[in-house]
């Protein structure tokens, strides 16, 4: 198979095979393949109406869940499940019941619970009623008791300052960042690259006058929206609800849902996203051979 680069000439047929498949899952959306190439080492092989994205990051003959023609899909596992070390990522439910029912003896199936996307409720969080948002209402509160906020939409003229949030927060997060499976600065590089070619909307905060957190989102699905990055180079209790808030009001109104992506494993995003109430999981499971695995063996996140 001919392994590709993931370049924005793809986007039309990437994401027609996937909606044609009703994959909602973010991890294989054209944009998350875009921005998430380099970090994650993934490469490509498409056809008119199938892909599979190679995950390097994971090991050699590790991939995401196969997209599109469904005979296609089978072959593809039935020549690479014979070769050592392969794993299936970003398995949502319905391919993990089909996959339970194609290859019984030969995958194993585990829930991944750190590749899990949290859903939040777009409409519900602005309203934030109700004892669910009380610590979001209080901690935003605050915030604009201590300091005076502002927000911008990004465009032309503040995107540079957009960039330089993000600069200084890589700065002050490269020690705490040190052994991370998969660090995310190339991906929010990568998200101001793209910024008008992806269509992307996103949001500038202002804390006393200065820039100091930045978020951007886009579609995912005809329903969704989605978190690409959102980043303050300043820690301020309330500042990323604050954030996230803003970047919610300039989403379309046609989008009722924000997926706010998987939380890695990592304890610290983990408690955030719980914090921000979703109102569902895009639940994911992961696959290998049964014969390959050990019982001391690792998921890449743990």
């Amino acid at each position: 198979m001919d392994w590709l680069k993931i370049e924005l000439q793809q986007r039309d047929r990437i994401e027609e095979i996937r909606k044609n498949a009703d994959c909602v899952l973010l991890s294989h959306s054209f944009y998350t393949l875009l921005l998430w190439q380099e970090t994650m080492r993934l490469s490509l092989y498409l056809e008119e109406d199938f892909f599979v994205v190679k995950y390097g990051l994971a090991g050699e003959n590790s991939y995401f869940c196969p997209c599109g023609n469904i005979e296609k899909t089978r072959k593809f596992i039935e020549e690479y499940e014979r070769k050592k070390d392969f794993q299936l990522f970003y398995i949502d439910e319905k391919r993990k019941n089909w996959l339970e029912e194609q290859f019984p003896e030969k995958l194993q199936l585990e829930y991944d619970r750190g590749g899990c996307e949290y859903i939040y409720d777009r409409q519900s969080h602005l309203l934030k009623q109700g004892k669910k948002y009380e610590r979001i209402r209080r901690e935003i509160h605050r915030l604009e008791l201590k300091y005076r906020l502002s927000a911008e939409r990004l465009t032309n003229e503040n995107l540079s300052a957009g960039w330089n949030v993000i600069e200084k927060w890589q700065k002050q997060n490269s020690e705490e960042k040190v052994g991370m499976i998969a660090d995310d600065y190339l991906v929010a590089k990568n998200v101001m690259d793209y910024f008008y070619a992806l269509e992307l909307k996103g949001v500038l905060i202002y804390v006393d006058g200065k820039p100091m957190a930045t978020a951007i989102g886009g579609e995912i699905t005809q329903d969704t929206y989605a978190i690409w990055v959102a980043k303050m180079c300043e820690r301020k209790e309330g500042l990323m609800f604050y954030l996230l808030e803003q970047l919610f009001l300039v989403i379309p109104s046609e989008y009722p849902y924000v997926n706010g992506d998987d939380d890695m494993n990592i304890e610290g995003i983990r408690i955030h996203k719980r914090k921000m109430k979703p109102c569902r999981m895009n639940e994911v499971w992961r696959a290998y051979t049964v014969r390959s695995r050990d019982g001391n063996e690792k998921s890449i996140y743990q």
